[in-house]
């Protein structure tokens, strides 16, 4: 089912709709989903611009769940992003991620949403990843495979940020790459206020985590829209 579905339901609607599914899941499901959400953020999200291998995007999936990250944005104007079941393990079920075909279109509506653009690239001029502070909400950018960022993305791009090498290596893979980022600036956002889901993407979240935690989870959601919410 398209999450997109519950957008014309309202909160009350909402509400009862959770309580609906929530009587087909486990405590133990339900206090899991309680958890994770009360350590999700949306004050920190992820971009993948033209990643095409696919255990390399699973694998960044994989960790912005780990790291309470809830929104990957994925850029696919030259490779379309697949999913590697037995790397993501199942978190693309609890990532919200948005495509697009281009750049430009990602960035602007990233910009649009009040986001700081931080593009990750070993080359010079660059701030240092443990010089970074979190002064707003903020999207990681990462580019493809041997190349990285394109010009346009990096032309975007309000900081320009590096991981410290040490060796004769010049990055990281960037499943790597990618996990050190995010697990800097996870601790970082922890710091500032209102990092927290607000009560409306908490709720919405917990709807489709129900949904699809339950046996036929999208079923029984289906049948109780038509059931209880009448069209306009």
């Amino acid at each position: 089912m398209d999450p997109r579905h519950l957008d014309h339901l309202s909160e009350s609607q909402k509400e009862a709709l959770k309580n609906y599914l929530y009587d087909f899941l486990t405590d133990a499901r339900k206090a899991s989903i309680d958890r994770v959400l009360s350590e999700r953020t949306r004050k920190l999200c992820v971009v993948l611009e033209d990643v095409y291998q696919g255990h390399n995007a699973s694998a960044v999936m994989r960790s912005a769940d780990a790291f309470g990250i809830q929104d990957l944005h994925t850029i696919e104007s030259r490779n379309d992003y697949s999913i590697k079941k037995d790397i993501a393990m199942g978190t693309d079920k609890w990532i919200t991620r948005t495509s697009y075909s281009n750049t430009k279109d990602c960035l602007k509506k990233l910009k649009g949403q009040g986001y700081l653009i931080v593009g990750t690239t070993p080359h010079p001029p660059t701030l240092s990843l443990p010089d970074f502070k979190m002064t707003q909400k903020t999207a990681l950018i990462f580019g493809t495979e041997l190349t990285g960022l394109s010009s346009e993305a990096l032309d975007q791009c309000d900081v320009r940020l590096s991981i410290p090498m040490r060796g004769f290596a010049e990055s990281f893979n960037i499943s790597v790459s990618a996990a050190l980022c995010m697990y800097t600036l996870s601790q970082l956002v922890r710091e500032t206020p209102d990092w927290q889901l607000s009560p409306k993407d908490r709720r919405d979240l917990e709807i489709l985590w129900a949904m699809r935690s339950a046996s036929s989870g999208a079923p029984l959601t289906e049948a109780w829209i038509a059931k209880n919410v009448k069209k306009k």
